[in-house]
């Protein structure tokens, strides 16, 4: 079977946690998805965090918070676990499972990040 490399989504946008929930709210919409990882700099690209679609209606919106204000750090999920992409699909689901993620960014032997994996890929994945 694959190793995750193999299933990662690789053009997936990232953001930094400087930047404006509005901007990372339009990195959504232009890339057609519902997560955006937000990584330490552009230069390490290390995960620190995800936000999540919801996460911007709980933290901003919903409060009344203007987006151009709010920095994604403020609305972000801090990262516990990353993925690295010579994984095996089982070790990657078993990960996702133990620590209820949907996603996880996938980081390269440098801690870099370079793509994510989703519980619904890797249950296609299974269920094929």
């Amino acid at each position: 079977m694959e190793n995750i490399e193999d299933l990662m989504i690789t053009k997936q946008p990232f953001s930094t946690a400087n930047d404006s929930i509005r901007n990372v709210s339009q990195l959504m919409v232009d890339n057609n998805t519902s997560e955006i990882v937000i990584v330490d700099d552009e230069t390490h690209l290390r995960p620190i965090g995800i936000v999540y679609e919801r996460d911007i209606n709980k933290c901003c919106i919903a409060h009344g918070k203007n987006p151009i204000s709010t920095r994604s750090r403020d609305c972000m999920k801090k990262i516990n676990v990353t993925i690295k992409k010579d994984m095996s699909p089982e070790q990657c689901l078993d990960i996702l499972e133990k620590n209820e993620l949907q996603s996880a960014p996938v980081t390269n032997k440098e801690n870099r990040f370079c793509g994510i994996v989703t519980r619904n890929e890797l249950i296609r994945l299974f269920n094929d």
